[in-house]
């Protein structure tokens, strides 16, 4: 409740992403009004669709509620992301004590991906939420011993949550293929056959309508397709294998970076989307203990999730998953000829997980809390909340800047310029 009331105030009609937000909230209307994917805000209606399509059509509702409104399709978002921290909550506890996995989502709550792409026209929250419900489901379809002879609900949710995500990020494939991967590992054929079958069969489909109907009929200036395999690291005359070694080498030396502090601050370059103020109250602060704690909280949090790795031995089933799905995943965000750091957050679900799984070990070693080990339980509170305190920073800067541009827009571009 309190990330949808923090979510609720700092709605206002900024898009940090365009031209992406602009054209969901064009398929959105058109979609609402019955006329498929079409975009009316060109010159040319086109029916190609640059992106994964599911998310306009997720924003139907509050496009028949409030045609092309920005406010109305974050509202939309935000339910998602609250959704989000619900079933990312309930995957956790299969996984740990009830209270880790309360300390989980609030983390989730409070990192600034996840309040920011919950309160913008983006699908990086709904595409969240189904890698959680997948991960949820291949664990329970692994774990149960006495599989029915027919489709549970447990498969045909799996099957959804994975076809959605197909369909709401192109990266999604990588999903298909991590879970098939681990499903075939423990036999569980029948479920990855399904699996591959709608999968492949929903994809086809799809890439039929899109790139072979529409495109060919409209010739579109942008697509994946071709984009994936420009020259835009490398000359023309260059090979496909330099070019993408050198998406490679350049991608990876990006996302090593950024993913040292996924955990305690993403945004710390501060892109600040005019919302974001470095030299305002806590974030100031934050930023001032970052300066000299920004090393040691970086090799806590990589110590803790190198730990939890190795913890996460003790959950066969959820180590494949988490091992499997990240191996795959990072593959096409290293070869892709765009780099951002938005790509990175599907990643924060299995980091969670793994810094949980070493804080459990740890406390049931040391006993935090219990004669001379409350001296380390308090250091490690300390700890917990410096690593917590930059998100936390972070995002009361964002919401109270987003409640003041949304009701004193005038007011609050003058007073930034000043």
């Amino acid at each position: 409740m309190l990330f949808a009331a923090a979510g609720i105030l700092s709605l206002n009609h900024m898009l940090i992403y365009t031209p992406d937000s602009a054209r969901y909230l064009a398929w959105a209307n058109s979609l609402a009004q019955f006329r498929g994917y079409i975009d009316l805000t060109v010159p040319e209606p086109a029916r190609y669709v640059v992106h994964a399509p599911l998310y306009p059509a997720l924003l139907v509702p509050a496009a028949w509620i409030a045609p092309t409104s920005i406010l109305a399709a974050k509202i939309a978002t935000l339910l998602f992301g609250t959704l989000t921290l619900a079933v990312f909550f309930l995957w956790m506890k299969t996984n740990v004590e009830w209270r880790l996995a309360l300390g989980a989502a609030i983390a989730l709550s409070l990192n600034s991906f996840m309040l920011i792409y919950s309160t913008q026209v983006l699908s990086e929250v709904p595409f969240f939420l189904c890698i959680v419900i997948a991960f949820w489901l291949t664990q329970d379809v692994i774990e149960k011993a006495n599989r029915p002879p027919m489709v549970g609900w447990r498969e045909i949710g799996l099957v959804a949550a994975v076809v959605a995500a197909i369909f709401l990020r192109e990266v999604g494939l990588t999903l298909v293929m991590a879970m098939l991967v681990v499903l075939v590992l423990h036999k569980r054929y029948r479920t990855a056959g399904i699996l591959f079958g709608i999968s492949v069969l929903f994809s086809m489909a799809w890439f039929v309508r899109n790139e072979i109907v529409i495109a060919t009929a409209e010739q579109p200036a942008m697509r994946n397709t071709h984009l994936f395999f420009s020259h835009l690291y490398t000359a023309n005359n260059a090979s496909l294998v330099q070019e993408f070694l050198a998406r490679l080498s350049t991608n990876a030396a990006i996302y090593s970076e950024a993913a040292l502090r996924l955990l305690f601050l993403p945004e710390f370059g501060l892109r600040s989307y005019m919302l974001v103020r470095p030299q305002e109250g806590m974030l100031s602060i934050a930023l001032s203990i970052l300066s000299i704690m920004r090393y040691p909280i970086i090799v806590c949090s990589v110590g803790g999730m190198m730990y939890g790795a190795w913890c996460a031995r003790k959950r066969p089933a959820t180590a494949k998953i988490l091992l499997v799905f990240t191996s795959v995943y990072v593959v096409p965000i290293l070869l892709y000829p765009i780099n951002d750091n938005r790509f990175l957050f599907p990643l924060l679900s299995v980091f969670l997980a793994v810094v949980s799984f070493a804080i459990e070990d740890l406390l049931a070693r040391f006993k935090f809390g219990e004669g001379k080990n409350k001296i380390r339980f308090a250091l490690a509170t300390v700890l917990g909340l410096l690593v917590v305190f930059p998100n936390a920073a972070w995002s009361v800067s964002f919401v109270e800047n987003g409640w003041r541009y949304h009701h004193h827009p005038v007011e609050y571009i003058s007073d930034i310029q000043c």
